[in-house]
């Protein structure tokens, strides 16, 4: 068996699946981006047609277009960082929502969607100053609180991570995702225990996705409950991934290499 201490967090995050192409730029360089005159802005009608479907290289150019003809309309900067992130530019997307966010400040959807993006790529530090300028606007979002915990996780700030998922799960109590974010920061502080207490009880509630179940068996495989791991995950994937899975479980228990690369120290 191993002993259970803190697991490092950029090991067990790249352990977790799952917390996101050429793309044109809106504005050059590092230029700031500044609101348009109400004269600049052209009419609706001479936009073209929204795309039908979900393509993301038709939504990116879409809403580029719309926003380099109305740079004040966040919601078109939204969706094309969005689009942006989706076609795999996120460095793209970053760059381009760091500029419009300095403009518009108390944006709550630029500010969030800016800051899941930095925390898609590991960077949750830079992330919780534009969470903090969201949370300001609106206290009262449970998704603003539980993605600043992921973001303090991300820099090892259990005790600050742990506020914030109180924190919103007191505005949406028991919501699979909260519990979900918090579960995975109990593991990552080494308590295993208290990550399958909080992952069973997320993977209990209505609409708790996929995904929760699937860090369940997560945990309950790093303590050796290779069945009930298995159980777990065959109701999501197909068998071979079953078997790829719980053989890792098994790797993780077994060999004292493998532990210490995640962090961990045998015994």
């Amino acid at each position: 068996m191993i002993d259970r201490r803190r697991l490092s967090t950029t090991s067990i995050l790249a352990l977790i699946a799952g917390l996101g192409l050429a793309g044109c730029e809106t504005t050059s360089g590092g230029e700031t981006v500044a609101p348009a005159s109400t004269a600049s802005v052209q009419s609706q009608a001479d936009l073209p047609p929204a795309p039908a479907g979900d393509d993301p290289l038709s939504r990116a150019a879409y809403w580029s277009t719309v926003f380099e003809q109305d740079p004040t309309n966040t919601t078109a900067a939204v969706e094309y960082a969005s689009a942006l992130r989706d076609l795999g530019s996120t460095e793209e997307s970053l760059s381009f929502l760091g500029r419009v966010t300095e403009v518009y400040p108390e944006d709550t959807d630029l500010q969030t969607e800016y800051a899941r993006g930095l925390v898609d790529v590991g960077r949750g530090g830079d992330a919780i100053a534009p969470l903090n300028r969201a949370t300001a606007v609106q206290p009262e979002n449970w998704q603003l609180h539980s993605l600043t915990g992921v973001s303090f996780d991300q820099i090892g700030d259990t005790g600050n991570a742990t506020a914030s998922y109180e924190r919103a799960l007191q505005i949406s109590p028991n919501n699979p995702s909260v519990l979900n974010n918090y579960g995975l920061s109990r593991a990552l502080a080494g308590d295993l225990d208290g990550a399958e207490a909080m992952l069973r009880v997320a993977s209990e509630q209505p609409g708790a996705s996929a995904q929760v179940r699937q860090n369940l068996a997560l945990v309950l495989g790093l303590q050796g409950n290779f069945e009930e791991a298995e159980q777990l995950a065959r109701r999501d994937l197909p068998a071979d991934a079953v078997a790829n899975n719980v053989a890792y479980y098994r790797s993780m228990l077994t060999q004292p290499a493998a532990w210490s690369d995640l962090g961990g120290e045998p015994n």
